[in-house]
């Protein structure tokens, strides 16, 4: 049976090489297409400016470049608001949302809470102090019990990703961008209802209201997982849910329906 193509979008803060695992088990069942986003690992430079909608243009871009005759497209947390604010044709047949980030009412943090993040970030980005924290022991010590990522993990989240593309892109995510436009195209939701990260129910709800043709895949899957093994991502998301989400892009194809 043909692959069908699939366009990978990753998370904040995550890459091609802490996704690894998860691109080897979905190349069993799609061609996979994975973009990383400027900034994120040392082979994509910094966007000179960096925006939600920079963000947008370049990932808008590369999928173009791909010319392929027909693709699905995956957005994992901050990755789906992105590929969901895209422009698409006939040639992409749906949207896959992982635990998808749909601005920052979706978060799942308390409001004083978020306020102090925002005042440091947008602090550390209105002085332009990006090399004083990155990578500094402060932030060692205090972003992982934030993520529950392992020390090898933090280890090249801080080799490879660029400084100031970081704590400009957490700006952009503690404040409310509009990230709510919707496809007339199918979507399958994989999500864990007891995610630490993004609120299932206003997601769910969010994404019922405004799609007619979506499927809900229920997972365990960790948002910021400490092991990004082949086997653990086939564990959470395995041949069967990608089986189901394989015959419901088939079933509502919109040539099909036309």
């Amino acid at each position: 049976m043909k692959k069908e193509n699939l366009v990978l979008l990753h998370s904040f803060p995550t890459n091609s090489i802490l996704l690894s695992g998860y691109i080897e088990y979905l190349s069993d069942y799609f061609n996979v297409y994975f973009i990383d986003l400027p900034g994120f690992t040392k082979a994509a430079p910094p966007l000179e400016r960096i925006t939600f909608e920079g963000y947008c243009d370049f990932v808008q871009r590369k999928i173009k470049e791909l010319n392929l005759d027909s693709y699905l497209v995956e957005g994992i947390s901050f990755g789906f608001a992105i590929i969901n604010h895209l422009n698409y044709d006939e040639k992409c047949k749906g949207i896959i949302a992982v635990e998808p980030f749909i601005g920052s009412g979706s978060l799942k943090i308390n409001t004083m809470t978020k306020g102090f993040y925002s005042f440091l970030i947008q602090t550390i980005c209105s002085l332009k102090l990006y090399s004083l924290f990155w990578g500094s022991q402060l932030l060692r010590k205090y972003l992982p019990k934030l993520m529950d990522y392992p020390p090898e993990t933090m280890s090249i989240i801080f080799e490879q990703i660029d400084g100031r593309t970081f704590f400009e892109t957490a700006n952009i995510i503690l404040k409310d961008y509009n990230m709510y436009q919707f496809h007339d195209l199918p979507y399958v939701l994989i999500a864990n209802k007891y995610d630490r990260t993004v609120n299932f129910d206003y997601i769910y709800e969010t994404l019922s209201q405004n799609i007619k043709r979506l499927l809900v895949m229920n997972t365990e899957i960790d948002h910021y997982p400490r092991d990004t093994s082949k086997a653990y991502f086939k564990k959470m998301v395995p041949e069967e849910i990608i089986q189901k989400i394989t015959v419901f892009f088939s079933e509502n194809s919109v040539h099909d329906l036309a």
